[in-house]
């Protein structure tokens, strides 16, 4: 189906972004979970980046930005 297609090319998109230090905004956090996208992700259309706040040094704040490794 199309829905397969389309989730083998971002899971082979996402898999190339492993490691890569990208620069995003917190969007929210809740239960200890900071929802942050880059600059180039829609909040309402494309996936967002999921970071626990139990492996960063210090809790993320909504709207400020940071450099985080992938």
């Amino acid at each position: 189906t199309v829905e397969r297609v389309q989730q083998a090319i971002l899971d082979a998109k996402h898999a190339g972004e492993h490691g890569k230090i990208v620069h995003v905004v917190c969007d929210a956090v809740i239960d200890g979970v900071a929802r942050c996208r880059t600059a180039a992700q829609s909040p309402e259309v494309d996936p967002c980046i999921y970071i626990e706040q139990s492996v960063t040094d210090e809790p993320m704040i909504v709207g400020h930005e940071y450099d985080i490794r992938l």
